[in-house]
Protein backbone atom coordinates (compact mmCIF):
# COMPACT_ATOMS: atom_id res chain seq x y z
CA UNK A 1 0.00 0.00 0.00
CA UNK A 2 1.36 3.22 -1.10
CA UNK A 3 1.68 5.84 2.01
CA UNK A 4 1.32 8.95 -0.25
CA UNK A 5 0.02 9.65 -4.38
CA UNK A 6 1.73 12.31 -5.89
CA UNK A 7 -0.69 13.31 -8.88
CA UNK A 8 -0.72 14.70 -12.58
CA UNK A 9 2.81 16.08 -12.22
CA UNK A 10 4.99 16.82 -14.72
CA UNK A 11 8.20 14.65 -15.33
CA UNK A 12 11.85 16.76 -16.67
CA UNK A 13 11.71 14.68 -19.75
CA UNK A 14 8.25 15.88 -20.61
CA UNK A 15 6.08 13.54 -19.77
CA UNK A 16 2.83 14.49 -17.88
CA UNK A 17 0.03 13.82 -15.95
CA UNK A 18 2.48 11.31 -13.75
CA UNK A 19 1.22 10.38 -10.46
CA UNK A 20 4.51 9.24 -8.03
CA UNK A 21 3.46 6.67 -5.36
CA UNK A 22 5.48 6.84 -1.84
CA UNK A 23 5.87 4.06 0.32
CA UNK A 24 8.14 4.16 3.46
CA UNK A 25 10.19 7.14 2.43
CA UNK A 26 11.01 6.16 -1.34
CA UNK A 27 9.91 6.12 -4.75
CA UNK A 28 8.07 3.20 -5.58
CA UNK A 29 5.90 4.02 -8.57
CA UNK A 30 5.81 6.31 -11.83
CA UNK A 31 2.74 6.22 -13.20
CA UNK A 32 -0.11 7.41 -14.86
CA UNK A 33 -2.82 6.99 -12.54
CA UNK A 34 -1.33 5.25 -9.62
CA UNK A 35 -4.23 3.33 -7.47
CA UNK A 36 -3.86 2.91 -4.02
CA UNK A 37 -6.22 0.64 -1.40
CA UNK A 38 -5.80 3.85 1.20
CA UNK A 39 -9.36 4.64 2.89
CA UNK A 40 -10.55 7.79 0.93
CA UNK A 41 -8.49 7.22 -1.76
CA UNK A 42 -9.65 8.25 -5.41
Amino acid sequence: MLDLILRRGTLPDGRTDIDLGIEAGRIVAVQPHARSTAPGSC
